[in-house]
């Protein structure tokens, strides 16, 4: 993924993520993909929050599409009455519940934050370094009371060029008339919408993602069978992304094939 991905994914990541020891209760009730937001506008975020910045890029000078890319997240919070900052800094009475973030204090949320970053590591292999945590900042806003906030750091090495993953591990099998197809969906991700299938006779499989007999398959799952008939089949396999966040496919992966499947 590019800067631009790594951004919409991490905000996505940040806003589905609840508390563990909760319900369905989110962490973060606002998340927005920004360098800042001015003080009259706060009243229409809810806290917490979190405003993610695409910061500086070092291009690698060796090979051409790796750049260095930084990455800042700022964590906002306030808590009612709350006239020293303690409670927002270190939490107090959890009015809402342990599953609430109401009562729970920044240096609680940061350890979410710190989450989602390992997660998107362990997910997409993209390795996100935090740099620096800077100093708690606090403020006194008139109509807020105390606002405390944190900004973090992360870089990492990533590409300049958009990514789509495909699936792997395509795979088919054959009982009598039933072929049995069977792959791993590509990670989680902002866009990531819906799968397409196609079939083709011979041992040449489809080009694209319009080519070809299309094979219904269910919402992202893992494993399809088919009745093609009697004859040589070849199949291809696609991941639909939503780039531009309309619900429907624009963008497909690079196809994932399976050829010269025999059905007697």
């Amino acid at each position: 993924m590019n800067a631009w991905q790594i951004a919409k994914q991490i905000k996505d990541l940040l806003k589905a993520k609840a508390w563990p020891d909760g319900t369905t209760d989110k962490v973060m009730p606002e998340v927005l993909v920004s360098a800042g937001v001015l003080e009259d506008k706060i009243g229409q975020l809810r806290f917490p929050f979190a405003l993610i910045n695409v910061g500086s890029m070092t291009p690698d000078e060796e090979e051409p599409g790796l750049q260095n890319q930084v990455f800042e997240v700022r964590l906002v919070h306030r808590v009612p009455g709350d006239a020293f900052g303690e409670t927002a800094l270190i939490g107090g009475a959890r009015s809402g519940g342990q599953g609430s973030s109401e009562g729970r204090g920044l240096l609680e949320i940061e350890e979410i934050l710190y989450d989602v970053i390992q997660g998107l590591r362990e997910d997409t292999g993209i390795r996100l370094h935090l740099t620096t945590a800077g100093a708690v900042n606090g403020v006194e806003l008139e109509g807020f009371g105390y606002i405390v906030s944190r900004s973090y750091s992360f870089d990492g090495w990533i590409k300049s060029a958009r990514s789509y993953p495909a699936p792997i591990a395509f795979n088919s099998s054959v009982t009598g008339p039933t072929v049995t197809l069977t792959w791993e969906n590509p990670y989680a991700r902002y866009d990531r919408l819906s799968l397409v299938l196609r079939r083709a006779s011979g041992s040449t499989a489809p080009a694209s993602a319009t080519s070809g007999t299309g094979v219904t398959v269910g919402a992202l799952v893992e494993t399809v069978t088919d009745a093609p008939g009697s004859g040589t089949w070849s199949y291809s396999l696609f991941m639909g992304y939503d780039d531009i966040g309309l619900g429907s496919v624009d963008r497909y992966s690079p196809a994932v094939s399976v050829t010269g499947v025999v059905v007697a």
